[in-house]
């Protein structure tokens, strides 16, 4: 038998209007503090996580390592190695076509624009 505090305090009620006009200020929810033994909770063949030691956070990013881990693992394809070193080396010649073109573009300009302001 385990015990924990059930909690619930809410200062937000209900607003005045025409149909609540008689229930005045009512809390949404009970301002319990009390020690609860789990024998005594609703339902008690659920699983009741103590929320000092569980957080609804973790458990989701818990969730999500383990379901982006069984994705990884059984339902990505994989290249085989030679198709992944032939894009490899695609990429890196690209690469370095594409930062030579930048290079030859920025002396271009550069020798422009010092034309420019030394004509002026």
């Amino acid at each position: 038998m385990i015990s924990y505090f059930i909690h619930g305090c809410s200062s937000i009620g209900r607003a005045l209007v025409s149909k609540t006009r008689g229930w005045e200020f009512e809390s949404l929810h009970p301002c319990i503090n009390e020690l609860v033994d789990d024998d005594v909770l609703p339902g008690n063949n659920a699983t009741f996580t103590n929320p000092l030691t569980q957080s609804p956070t973790m458990d989701r990013f818990g969730l999500y390592l383990r379901e982006s881990y069984n994705e990884l693992v059984h339902n990505v394809t994989w290249p085989p190695y030679s198709t992944l070193q032939t894009n490899t080396i695609l990429v890196l010649t690209g690469s370095a076509i594409f930062a030579l073109l930048i290079l030859v573009m920025d002396f271009v300009w550069n020798n422009v624009v010092d034309f420019i302001y030394s004509a002026g």
